[in-house]
């Protein structure tokens, strides 16, 4: 096998653009403890129901619900054994 020292290589900047707006926070984008405890079942049947309804109006926040939803279901975190 050749050594690879004297070959050359072309570095190729490709630009994406995506097809529509990437979504970003608003100032009532919930935080990351808001979104744990919503996906842990920790809130109250109208705490659960309101921040339903800030997840809907935000995409950029249900997208970090989901990612976060699946990144804990992928580490075996998505059905929480009781703590005693």
């Amino acid at each position: 096998m050749a050594p690879t020292e004297n070959i050359a290589v072309e570095a190729r900047r490709i630009v994406i653009a995506p097809a529509r707006a990437v979504p970003a926070p608003s100032p009532d984008d919930p935080s990351d403890e808001e979104l744990l405890r919503f996906l842990d079942g920790d809130m109250d049947e109208d705490e659960r129901r309101a921040f339903a309804e800030r997840l809907e109006r935000s995409p950029y926040a249900s997208a970090r619900a989901q990612i976060l939803a699946d990144a804990l279901a992928d580490s075996g975190f998505d059905d929480p054994e009781p703590c005693d």
